[in-house]
């Protein structure tokens, strides 16, 4: 039987993680830089064509960075986005279930998009932990359960039809298919919906369709790509392929990924995203008792509360270490 491990790399070899050219992200520096004030060496476990660690690079410019990936196409993507951004990367490939080929500890490790594809997540963010620095930080980004419950709903059903992942433009019309026929339903459900309301009604559902439009407006420019986009403008492209395609993927609620870094050896410092505190989601007269919970549980308790479902970010450290952010 193949591996996991082994699908993945044919996977990413056969459809390169989406070529962006020769633009750059810095949104992980922009998330993490509170924590990155001191110099030291940083690793992006899973750099994929390298338009994030060039991002990065360009924004901590006092850190040495190298770069990981399983996918060698990729990586060749890679050294053309930094020797065009002029910045200094050591890339190398490698596959994160077998130890770090390094001589030396990381200050920094950044795992983003990565861990959800994996073979076995604990063996992977365990070898990324043995290579931590004792004051260092490691910056993990996997995908929300919630989030992506309806996009791992379409991929079953994708699996049904299409039977072989193989013919990827097959899929992708079926795909495509699938969603020209949810609009179509919708569409009958707002006019029957329409010509059932009261003037005021469909006034109130005119504004949430406006509101709708602008945040989708919002999404499209900004430079994390979502699954959403897909199923607004489809469009047979690597993107598409990385999202409705993977052959391994899972998603997170925090109680999963409490129980992996409790596994891993590490503990979380921060919550960035999924289960960070927001007080207007805090029903009236829970705070005294929110306060007394630990910071897992309050994690958790944000988690249901909030309304937007998004998915985990989060700065962990080895546990039992303290670190502090200058």
């Amino acid at each position: 039987m193949i591996s996991k491990t082994d699908l993945v790399k044919d996977f990413y070899s056969k459809y390169s993680y989406p070529n962006y050219g020769e633009q750059v992200k810095t949104a992980v520096a922009d998330t993490y830089k509170n924590y990155c004030v001191q110099p030291g060496k940083w690793l992006e476990a899973g750099c994929g064509t390298g338009h994030s660690i060039t991002g990065t690079a360009l924004s901590l410019p006092h850190l040495e960075f190298y770069g990981c990936d399983l996918s060698g196409p990729s990586l060749d993507i890679a050294k053309e986005v930094t020797k065009a951004n002029k910045v200094k990367v050591n890339l190398l490939v490698h596959n994160l279930m077998t130890p770090l080929p390094f001589d030396f500890k990381f200050k920094y490790i950044s795992c983003s998009g990565v861990i959800h594809h994996v073979e076995t997540p604990k063996i992977a963010l365990k070898n990324l932990a043995d290579k931590l620095q004792d004051d260092g930080f490691i910056f993990i980004h996997a995908y929300g359960e919630d989030y992506h419950r309806r996009r791992f709903q379409i991929i079953e059903m994708l699996d049904l039809i299409s039977s072989s992942t193989e013919d990827m433009e097959k899929r992708f019309n079926y795909f495509n298919s699938y969603v020209q026929h949810v609009r179509k339903s919708q569409r009958k459900g707002v006019l029957h919906s329409i010509y059932r309301m009261s003037i005021r009604s469909v006034f109130i559902n005119l504004l949430d369709w406006y509101r709708y439009q602008k945040t989708r407006y919002m999404s499209e420019k900004r430079t994390v790509h979502t699954w959403h986009a897909e199923m607004h403008n489809p469009l047979f492209t690597p993107r598409w392929t990385d999202q409705f395609a993977n052959p391994s993927d899972r998603s997170y609620n925090l109680i999963q990924f409490n129980e992996l870094f409790e596994q891993s050896g590490l503990e979380v410092v921060e919550y960035l995203s999924l289960g960070k505190f927001r007080s207007e989601h805090l029903p009236a007269n829970w705070e005294n008792s929110y306060e007394k919970l630990d910071i897992k549980d309050q994690a958790r308790l944000m988690e249901l509360l909030n309304p937007n479902p998004t998915s985990p970010s989060v700065v962990l450290r080895k546990k039992g270490t303290e670190t502090a952010i200058l």
